[in-house]
């Protein structure tokens, strides 16, 4: 909301000092934080910062905020749908992509999307290892993904 205000005190001509007196920011930094982020923005990419405030945060938006609008929205449903922190943001806004992540969650949702039921990857980049959890509901569930995965259960039964 600030971000949003600053801007139009910006328009309106205030200096970044007369910001920082009418909304008591101490840190010069924070308004030109404000003042770039306020500046960049759509008003529908501030509709979705207040729609969304616990997932996108002031450090999401200043970080893809030098960015052309078709990335800033690229980037924003991305982060709605994974849990991207602002570094790996300020990474991906910087052209770097991210150590496989958003491959990791398409596969998760094709696995999910296969077999019809709730599945979470978990991957450690450092040891290059990992666990998939597939969940299931009922045992008839269970031998209806065994025979996805190649097993049939009443072979061996």
């Amino acid at each position: 909301m600030k971000a949003w205000v600053v801007r139009h005190l910006v328009e309106d001509g205030y200096a970044n000092a007369d910001i920082r007196d009418a909304l008591k920011i101490r840190k010069k930094y924070v308004v030109t934080h404000l003042i770039r982020v306020g500046k960049s923005l759509s008003l529908e990419e501030f509709q979705l910062w207040a729609q969304y405030p616990v997932s996108i945060t002031f450090g999401h938006m200043r970080a893809i905020a030098s960015l052309p609008y078709p990335t800033r929205r690229d980037l924003l449903k991305l982060l709605l749908k994974t849990k991207t922190t602002v570094s790996q943001l300020e990474q991906i806004a910087r052209g770097k992509k991210l150590d496989n992540e958003t491959d990791i969650r398409k596969l998760e949702r094709d696995i999910s999307d296969h077999t019809g039921q709730p599945t979470r990857i978990r991957f450690n980049h450092k040891k290059k290892s990992g666990s998939i959890t597939v969940d299931f509901f009922s045992l008839d569930e269970f031998d209806f993904l065994c025979e996805k995965l190649g097993y049939k259960p009443s072979d061996d039964f």
